[in-house]
């Protein structure tokens, strides 16, 4: 009798160890971060996250405001991701709100302008926020690619 009492004992504590095991799994620290550029929201155009994305010539907006009704809009560029436009424009109308975040060693905007639409226009009448962290940056093709560069551009 002794015998079936320690096989069920060791029977019922196998899902138990295997429940332990599954969260050292989990609990395990993740992959380093991959280079990524994403976005969420109000933001045109759209785009596929990707660990380089080039939309040269084109202007990106973030949060815009519709109708009397703002939304918000977001761009990450994380992890040596590399993203290249002409203007980037955080908050755009009065009630849009528009964020980017560039952070990382390697991570990058490269800012190529293009026409009358060059550089950074954060907050064109809405509120836009432009941080810059951890060895991200904000790179210009030449003087002229941000000669339009503005914060604030209009009361909102």
């Amino acid at each position: 009798m002794r015998t079936r009492s320690c096989a069920r004992r060791l029977f019922a504590y196998r899902p138990l160890a295997v429940a332990a095991a599954v969260a050292v799994l989990v609990g395990a620290s993740p992959p380093a971060q991959a280079q990524l550029v994403s976005s969420s929201g109000d933001v045109s155009p759209v785009f596929v996250a990707a660990p380089v994305v080039d939309l040269t010539g084109q202007r990106i907006f973030l949060g815009f405001t519709t109708a009397g009704v703002g939304s918000l809009g977001s761009l990450s560029i994380t992890g040596g991701g590399s993203l290249t436009a002409a203007q980037i424009v955080p908050g755009v109308g009065g009630l849009g709100v528009g964020t980017v975040s560039v952070s990382g060693a390697g991570s990058v905007i490269n800012l190529t302008g293009g026409a009358a639409f060059n550089g950074l226009d954060i907050g064109s009448w809405g509120t836009g926020t432009v941080t810059v962290s951890n060895g991200g940056r904000i790179a210009c093709a030449s003087t002229l690619a941000c000669q339009f560069n503005s914060i604030g551009n209009a009361a909102g």
